[in-house]
């Protein structure tokens, strides 16, 4: 039977439901409306005033001044049409095209003059004034006949009868037009001093009932938040202060009610960023106060159980030479911990990214492939790396219950532990990296005795099985006494190589000292350091049988902690 490690939590959203908002909204929004309605009254009222001004102003201007122009331009042009036409008669027709230019901007000025009218009577008058130049052409057209047949007489007789007294008529007619003109203007600007001045006064009427209104609700809704206020007020100071235990009272569901649930979440979270800055800070003290990996790892534990006791937690860390990633530390129900199968830091999607992973559920298309099948059930999940200077020492790896990842509070405190671990465990590597390499054998490129001795130390120091293996090339003073120190040399390095090449990823080889060797093999018994060193043997007769090299054979001895009791035993 599989125990659920994750206690039952209850997960009702407490505000899936919005309370409703009260009495202060309501009257706020009410007294916003009525001041909002004056005020759009008055832009409205402001529209059609001012549309109905332009209105005006533009009939002034872009009619009827215009039109007692054109009509005054046309009176002009008529005032010399009889004497141009009489004398090109006197001429005998010299002058012709003169009259015709002129008249032809008669024409033009009384084509104006119909597209600018608009008031039925002034319309009535163009139509008569182009009634009668219609009239005057047709005059013209026998003067001209008469001219042309050697009249003369006739044709000044009709200038001087019809065409003086049609002119005469056009004349009358554009004063005429030219008079009603400037009259209609004339009331236009009447009318727009009218409508200003009313205009002015409504808008003003208007503008200081909107303002009184407003007034008013203002100091009454000041009046109704004003005790909240200062109560904010209050514990706003005291927090300034230090008192970060300081509670607003929520005095109802309104907005002041609902600015002091704020500001009280806003205390709530100063007084856990006071508490993570504590934890960050013991943390520090904490691991400056260690200098081996395995201390560094044992705070590492305790920091975590402070971060997220109720949930399965483990730290699995890299090995520094091989980069085999494995189970280094466990808090949490879990005796086993959450049992992360990846063995390799390339193998974590967190570690690849160099971010932070939360799964809400394992059972997600997106979560971790690691995540599924896991003896407990679905989970979520947290996976924070821990890097060095960009390079991935491990993987700080929590589980929860399915669809409950960490708060957001917690998966930040765990990337805080994450970073300063990472820190020291780099700095603690590097310190030995450099150690390492004081302490390797030059000739064969091997590890030397110092690290062997350090690593059956730590493997003793977390409690790991594992066997050793020495080997002893047979005879090897009588291969440099024959052959020469050079030979003695190749046939040690040859051995170094036939070594590396039979071991595990994880497994130790290391030159003992002269010509003995030692493979310390982790989570070994005798029968697998039994075939490691039949393997070496098999390897290295076939590495010498067919080569020009000085043939060598190897002796071995094995021995396992478990039975041998402490490394230096």
């Amino acid at each position: 039977m599989t125990v659920d490690p994750f206690a039952p939590a209850d997960t009702a959203d407490p505000d899936a439901h919005e309370r409703p908002r009260r009495s202060l909204t309501r009257r706020v929004g009410l007294a916003f409306g009525v001041v909002v309605g004056l005020l759009v009254t008055v832009v409205v009222w402001s529209v059609i005033a001012f549309g109905a001004l332009a209105s005006r102003i533009e009939r002034v201007h872009h009619t009827d001044v215009v039109l007692a122009g054109a009509a005054a331009d046309l009176r002009g042009e008529l005032a010399g049409m009889l004497q141009s036409q009489t004398a090109y008669v006197m001429n005998a027709g010299e002058g012709r095209a003169a009259f015709e230019t002129r008249l032809d901007r008669v024409d033009t000025a009384m084509g104006r003059l119909s597209h600018l009218v608009d008031r039925p009577a002034d319309v009535a008058l163009v139509t008569k004034m182009q009634s009668e130049l219609g009239a005057f052409r047709t005059v013209d057209t026998h003067v001209w006949s008469a001219l042309q047949d050697g009249r003369p007489t006739a044709a000044r007789g009709l200038i001087a009868g019809p065409n003086s007294l049609t002119l005469s008529f056009l004349e009358n007619d554009a004063a005429a037009l030219a008079d009603r003109a400037r009259a209609a203007e004339e009331a236009g600007l009447r009318g727009v001093d009218r409508l200003v001045s009313t205009s002015r006064i409504v808008l003003v009427a208007l503008g200081l009932a909107a303002t009184a209104i407003g007034a008013f609700l203002a100091v009454r809704t000041a009046s109704r938040i004003r005790e909240p206020l200062d109560d904010l007020e209050q514990a706003a100071r005291r927090a300034a202060h230090g008192d970060l235990d300081v509670v607003v009272a929520v005095g109802g569901d309104h907005e002041t009610g609902r600015l002091a649930e704020a500001v009280n979440d806003m205390i709530d979270r100063l007084r856990r960023s006071v508490r993570d800055g504590a934890f960050d800070t013991q943390l520090r003290a904490a691991l400056e106060m260690v200098d081996t990996e395995p201390e560094v790892i044992q705070v590492l534990g305790e920091a975590v159980n402070e971060v997220v006791p109720a949930h399965p937690t483990e730290f699995l860390l890299a090995d520094p030479v091989k980069a085999h990633m494995e189970q280094s530390t466990v808090r949490g129900p879990l005796s086993s911990g959450p049992q992360c199968p990846v063995d390799s830091p390339f193998s974590c999607a967190a570690v690849r990214s160099g971010q932070v992973a939360v799964f809400p559920s394992s059972g997600e298309l997106g979560a971790c492939p690691h995540l599924r099948n896991r003896p407990y059930g679905m989970v979520s999940a947290t996976c924070v790396p821990v890097m060095f200077m960009g390079r991935a020492l491990g993987v700080i790896h929590t589980v929860g219950p399915a669809g409950q990842p960490l708060a957001d509070a917690d998966v930040e405190r765990l990337r805080v532990l994450a970073g300063q671990a990472g820190s020291r465990i780099g700095m603690v590597r590097a310190f030995d990296r450099t150690h390492l390499q004081a302490t390797t054998d030059a000739l064969t490129g091997l590890p030397n005795r110092r690290s062997l001795e350090a690593r059956a130390a730590e493997l003793e120091s977390r409690a790991k099985d594992y066997a050793v293996v020495m080997f002893d090339l047979d005879r090897f003073k009588d291969l440099n006494d024959t052959y020469g120190h050079e030979a003695g040399d190749r046939a040690l390095r040859r051995f170094a190589s036939v070594l590396r090449d039979s071991i595990r990823p994880k497994d130790l080889a290391v030159r003992f000292g002269g010509e003995e060797f030692v493979v310390v093999l982790p989570a070994s018994g005798a029968a697998l350091a039994l075939s490691v060193a039949e393997r070496v043997r098999t390897r290295l007769a076939e590495l010498t049988n067919g080569s020009d090299a000085p043939t060598f054979t190897v002796s071995a001895g094995i021995a396992t902690s478990g039975r041998q009791g402490a490394f230096e035993a």
